[in-house]
């Protein structure tokens, strides 16, 4: 049944949310104890309690959830919280609650640090750190290309362009073809749809782009020009960007997996507009501690950011410092040659990857694409790290996680907070 909101006309606004790597330190609580936690998203929008851990002032949980969230009126986000109570179940009580308010989550740091207090008194009882993932989501952001020149060799160029963009999972998921023209001129407007984040439209260092394929009426291709959303962005709506890049030849060379680049034949000329973006993003690093912000970039210059800041946060620009959240090694790290091999047979097996599709990704964990191979790789928000390895289908208490250092994968059991290198889904029941 439709919303009476959407039927209306009138969609709400949604955001995919991961929470996970929750922990306390120097809870004040008599030994023995058993502590969980009571999770509130949004008064009762969505409720979690987590499996009582035994015998720690500094216990740590296992939990992870993900789920999308809608609201009607983004202007309530600061009146709508996220609450989480401590409770001993030796004894039933309540140690300390914790909240925060979801437009700080929204638009400041994902890694939270919130201090438990005593209900009536007030009195601090411990600290709760974990970290909430609150990504908005454009069903249909809409990239609207105009005034578009391609030159090679200094003069117009007769061609087709074939214009698509990199963050569908399948390059002909949002594809517009531009007919064949002998000045190399389309004055436009055209545009491609596709639905996305803006943590995930302007991520780095491995860019999204939009791509121009020249194509000439031998249906011969002659290049291609990619503009990457990050260098041609602007969160002002009905604004243009302007954008010259070159168009590049590429040539696939025996023993390769993705063509290589040849060198520029020509350039192409243009302009970017966008409709339908989402207003939120998350800073880049940073941590909320008791609602005020410590650390931390502004993912792009226009954003929102936290009321508690008196003045916008230092511009991300460097990806390579290594701060943001967003951070990432360009491509997949190295496995077992066996173990991959297996990876690629699964990816090409349909029916496979169709029902694969259907099953939700433990969080942190993020899907991505590789286009040189057509294959689906798997991010690690915590270490900025890659790995061809699918982190699903894990034993319960068990988390896959990479190396920040090497970039090797291992597994954490966090009843003992043991970890290992040797996959769990691989060895016999209570091993």
């Amino acid at each position: 049944m439709v919303p009476q909101r959407e039927r209306d006309g009138v969609a709400p606004h949604r955001f995919k949310i991961q929470m996970y790597d929750f922990m306390c330190e120097d809870l004040d609580v008599a030994e023995p104890c058993e502590v969980f936690l009571k999770i509130y998203f949004d008064n009762n929008f969505k409720f979690h309690q987590t499996d009582p851990e035994s015998g720690s002032r500094n216990p740590e949980w296992a939990f992870q959830a993900a789920f999308p969230y809608t609201v009607h009126n983004l202007a309530t986000l600061s009146k709508r919280d996220l609450k989480v109570q401590c409770f001993n179940r030796s004894n039933n009580r309540i140690i300390g609650e914790a909240s925060l308010d979801l437009l700080s989550i929204a638009c400041g740091p994902a890694f939270l640090k919130l201090t438990f207090r005593e209900l009536i008194t007030q009195q601090p009882k411990g600290v709760l750190r974990f970290t909430c993932v609150m990504k908005m989501i454009s069903e249909r952001l809409t990239v609207v290309c105009k005034h578009l020149k391609l030159t090679m060799q200094g003069f117009p160029a007769p061609a087709r362009l074939v214009v698509s963009s990199s963050i569908a999972e399948t390059g002909n998921a949002c594809t517009t073809n531009l007919p064949f023209n002998n000045e190399g001129d389309w004055p436009g407007p055209f545009s491609i749809c596709f639905r996305t984040t803006l943590g995930d439209l302007l991520k780095a260092p491995d860019c999204e782009s939009v791509s121009f394929r020249a194509i000439d009426d031998m249906g011969v291709n002659q290049g291609k020009a990619e503009v990457d959303f990050r260098e041609a962005f602007t969160t002002q709506p009905d604004t243009s960007v302007p954008f010259k890049v070159p168009v590049i030849y590429t040539s696939r060379v025996e023993g390769e997996d993705a063509p290589e680049p040849v060198g520029s034949v020509g350039e192409l000329s243009g302009e970017l507009q966008y409709h339908n973006l989402p207003v939120y993003a998350q800073m880049a690093g940073g941590v909320n501690v008791d609602g005020q912000v410590e650390g931390g970039y502004w993912l792009i210059e226009g954003l929102p950011y936290p009321k508690c800041l008196s003045q916008p946060p230092p511009l991300w620009e460097d990806p390579a410092d290594n701060t943001g959240i967003e951070c990432l090694s360009t491509d997949p790290q190295p496995q077992d040659e066996q173990d991959n091999k297996l990876d690629e047979e699964l990816d090409e097996d349909t029916a496979f990857r169709e029902n694969l599709e259907q099953i939700d990704l433990p969080p942190p964990w993020e899907k991505r694409y590789e286009r040189s191979r057509s294959r689906s790789y798997f991010v690690d928000p915590r270490s900025r790290k890659t790995t061809w390895r699918d982190p699903r289908f894990l034993p319960k208490n068990w988390d896959q996680r990479i190396d920040p250092q090497t970039g090797r994968v291992y597994f954490r059991y966090h009843k003992t907070r043991d970890t290992t290198n040797v996959d769990p889904r691989c060895c016999p029941q209570g091993w």
